[in-house]
């Protein structure tokens, strides 16, 4: 069968889902004629209802596979609807984690024919081995379909053992693009799952859907699994081999790096001796100890990134389930940066009941470990999350307001003046670090702090927020750097999310150009 996939990728970074390219490799080795379709502005195809149409029409293809986040979900219904008046003939399938989490919403559209729940490995191998028979595939697990008026809803099979994962379509997507527009780093996983049950998370959600449509079965292999060491260096391998010096690093995408000590004691040995890049992972504050730490540092970690979240206590606790101990923050980045490895922390403003003081000890927290990056988001309640389905009861979702990143308003029914200052806050956020950093780093922070926000809101929504920080905001960082004074800078344009500390540093960053002293 010809079959496409299509990644929505828009509003972000360029960059290939992970599980779109391993099933797209998995129907390739059966047999199948697999094509890859990446929608992004900078990379792959545009949101053209004429190319999609076009796509369509002369590909031929008889099955369409959509992978989607919520944030892209109307767009993804609307491509749908242009597949299927383009190419009648052919079946749509929609996957991903907000598939999985509102596969009835999904499956109601009228031009959605299947939807795919889960983990569905070797799999969708035989639901697309029965669909082109013809036979045989409303009754494959995880798989979901219209019948008339009702819906099949085949239980989900139990999670699969990723010992030996199916690699990367390295030979069918151009993964040169990304690899640029991501400054040099290839992105793959090592494993799957996290221990977390964070409410605002779609981990903790995707662990009741299987236990709620699996059953017992369900539970039988741990949620967090690792690859076997032998699968992840062969395919380490062949991204050096293919791309060479394009891959500076490699950016291991899981929400929780090597949780196994045994497991990363081999990594290490083998990524140090064989790959020799350096890469960035994730991990949790007070499950990483001295040892891994000097595990991390002998394989070549170059940054381990947490989910911080929040400074405050009680919203940790009370609105996001998030079980975090300050004094073992402290300590995971003590180990850390004993050895020589910087840290990033996630967090996240504009949680419901969050007060502007709770907000700036998130801000003072960061300031104060000295975070080598920080990653603010404006908090957004997910579909088939807990967050979502307290907001939805306390009727704070504005259903009008859709917005498809995470790093510039909010979601939340807010007035007026209180999402204005929101968002001031996110595109202030380097800025309020250095004010918390204190000494010259405070002074130089301070005028353009109270330009924006004296901004009225006209001011603001015209974008002129923006042209200050990006523009004076480059200047005062050219002065800082130039006297050696330690401060955050976000140094894209287009990502003021992405903020870093300028310092010396025993591992320089390898995503920004400049983190010497005495330069501008």
């Amino acid at each position: 069968m010809r079959i496409c996939f299509y990644w929505f990728n828009l509003s972000a970074p360029p960059g290939m889902s992970v599980g779109v390219s391993l099933l797209a490799h998995e129907l390739a080795l059966a047999g199948h004629e697999v094509s890859v379709v990446l929608f992004n502005e900078q990379v792959g195809m545009p949101l053209s209802q004429e190319r999609i149409e076009e796509h369509a029409r002369r590909s031929g293809f008889g099955l369409h596979a959509l992978s989607f986040g919520q944030n892209h979900y109307t767009q993804a219904m609307r491509v749908a609807t242009l597949l299927k008046r383009a190419a009648p003939e052919s079946y749509v399938l929609c996957g991903g984690v907000h598939t999985t989490l509102n596969a009835e919403q999904v499956l109601r559209h009228p031009e959605v024919d299947f939807v795919g729940l889960g983990e569905v490995d070797h799999l969708i191998t035989r639901f697309v081995a029965a669909l082109e028979a013809g036979d045989g595939y409303d009754e494959i697990p995880n798989f979901w379909l219209k019948r008339g008026a009702e819906m099949v809803k085949n239980p989900l099979a139990p999670l699969p053992d990723i010992t030996n994962q199916t690699s990367l379509f390295l030979e069918g997507i151009d993964y040169t693009p990304l690899i640029r527009a991501a400054r040099g780093f290839a992105e793959t996983v090592v494993g799957r799952g996290c221990p977390m049950r964070c409410n605002y998370c779609h981990n903790a959600a995707i662990q009741a859907t299987y236990r709620r449509l699996a059953g017992d079965s369900g539970t039988k292999r741990s949620f967090c699994r690792l690859r076997g060491v032998d699968n992840v260096i062969a395919e380490l391998s062949e991204f050096v081999a293919r791309y060479g010096d394009e891959i500076r690093a490699f950016n291991f995408g899981d929400d929780v790096f090597a949780s196994d000590p045994g497991w990363l004691s081999e990594f290490a040995a083998r990524y140090a001796a064989e790959i020799k890049r350096p890469f960035i992972c994730n991990s949790i504050a007070g499950r990483l100890d001295r040892d891994v730490a000097r595990l991390l540092a002998d394989a070549g970690c170059n940054m381990v990134k947490f989910g911080v979240e929040s400074g405050s206590p009680r919203v940790r606790r009370e609105v996001l389930n998030r079980q975090l101990s300050e004094p073992k923050l402290r300590e995971t980045v003590g180990f850390l940066r004993a050895q020589g490895i910087n840290t990033r922390a996630y967090v996240m403003l504009g949680m419901p009941t969050e007060t502007p003081e709770e907000r700036a000890r998130t801000i003072d927290l960061c300031a104060d470990l000295r975070f080598d990056s920080v990653r603010p988001a404006i908090m957004y309640p997910f579909p088939g999350t807990e967050l979502h389905r307290l907001c939805v009861e306390r009727d704070l979702v504005d259903q009008d307001r859709a917005p498809t990143d995470y790093s510039s308003t909010t979601v939340l029914k807010l007035p007026r003046a209180e999402r204005v200052l929101l968002e001031k806050t996110a595109l202030l956020y380097p800025w309020l670090l250095n004010r918390a950093l204190g000494g010259e780093a405070r002074a130089a922070a301070r005028p353009l702090i109270e330009r924006v926000e004296g901004l009225t809101a006209e001011q603001w929504f015209r974008g002129e927020g923006r042209e200050i920080v990006v523009g004076e905001g480059l200047e005062i960082h050219a002065a800082l750097n130039r006297q050696m004074v330690e401060h955050y800078h976000a140094p894209f344009p287009e990502r003021q999310d992405a903020i870093f500390l300028y310092r010396q540093r025993p591992r320089p960053l390898i995503n920004i150009s400049s983190d010497g002293w005495g330069e501008g």
